[in-house]
């Protein structure tokens, strides 16, 4: 089964889901836009319909868009840009509702991880209680740990780890119980780790 997003974004790079997985949100490098659709069946796309939100970027991007991330609640949204290095923070008055998001000025600086400063992010992860982000950078091949002492809140996060793969990650992800990391290569890929 699929779902063709074609109509909206004809590069897409990101995908997320809400909680209940009744909606889903789509970005990517044709468009500086987040498009929102609802599923009638939970994590089911073959019954997506496009509701006609979306919310435009292009005031913090001048690229297209790399990743997209809610908090657990959806209460926040994260983007990210190709050749930005940061990776901008919104709140959203309704939760999973992308037309109320709004711009909170919070953005975190990915080039404060690496030396030299020219940072590719890709994908980003979220641990269940937000204390913890997880970023892909698809140009070094790294996976950086930071810590937030605010939870969901990117303003307080600080870098803490890196990994190096050798694998040109572009998204990441985590099981449930934080045990096993998933990177999709920028190849045809995806790897899993123990942690």
């Amino acid at each position: 089964p699929y779902f063709n997003v074609g109509s909206q974004e004809t590069s897409g790079r990101a995908l997320d889901f809400s909680a209940d997985g009744t909606k889903m949100y789509v970005c990517g490098g044709a468009q500086k836009k987040v498009f929102e659709y609802d599923l009638s069946t939970g994590f089911d796309v073959t019954t997506a319909v496009y509701n006609n939100n979306f919310f435009s970027v292009s005031g913090q991007l001048s690229t297209g868009i790399s990743d997209l991330r809610f908090s657990a609640t959806g209460h926040r949204m994260y983007v990210s840009g190709y050749t930005t290095d940061k990776m901008f923070q919104y709140d959203l008055s309704t939760n999973y509702d992308v037309t109320s998001a709004v711009y909170n000025g919070v953005y975190l600086n990915f080039a404060t991880a690496a030396n030299p400063t020219s940072l590719y992010p890709y994908g980003a992860a979220w641990n269940q209680n937000g204390s913890k982000l997880y970023t892909c950078d698809n140009y070094r091949d790294t996976v950086y740990e930071w810590d937030c002492t605010t939870a969901f809140d990117i303003s307080t996060a600080s870098q803490v780890a890196t990994y190096s793969s050798a694998h040109d990650p572009v998204s990441i992800t985590f099981s449930a119980d934080g045990t096993k990391m998933y990177l999709l290569s920028g190849g045809d890929s995806v790897y899993q780790y123990s942690v």
